[in-house]
């Protein structure tokens, strides 16, 4: 079953939370990426219990255990095997489900940042775009 099926039906209650959970299967050896053993749980045969990381985790293929993000990246997908950089203009932090725009007076213009750039005195920043390289010496200005 695929995501979007899931997501639909379980909407309309067509299915039970636990149908659109089975792309996490229980497993005798290490969950499959993107899932992980909370607690080390399994069945009385052995069997791993698997579940999905949720967002602002990642679990490499073949590990039983979840990571956050590192600050700079996000993962808003429950099920993420790695975690993105956030795009120039936007920032993290740690376990991020998602990216922040740089507020106004400041800039990023690097992808995978943590922090925000003070605008220089007289130059204000505005979000993703707050930034201009000037072509013949690729220096970094917020807009005046």
């Amino acid at each position: 079953m695929n995501r979007l099926a899931c997501t639909i039906s379980t909407a309309i209650l067509l299915f039970s939370a636990a149908a659109c959970n089975a792309t996490c299967a229980n497993t005798l050896s290490n969950c499959t990426a993107g899932c992980w053993n909370q607690d080390g749980t399994s069945t009385a045969e052995g069997i791993k219990i698997c579940k999905p990381v949720g967002p602002g985790f990642y679990s490499p293929l073949d590990n039983d255990q979840r990571f956050p993000c590192e600050a700079g990246e996000f993962s808003d997908h429950p099920q993420a095997e790695q975690c993105n950089a956030c795009p120039a203009g936007s920032i993290s932090g740690h376990g991020m489900a998602s990216c922040t725009p740089c507020p106004s007076g400041s800039f990023q213009d690097k992808p995978g940042q943590s922090a925000c750039l003070d605008c220089q005195p007289g130059y204000v920043g505005e979000g993703a775009d707050s930034y201009v390289r000037i072509a013949h010496n690729n220096s970094i200005l917020c807009d005046r």
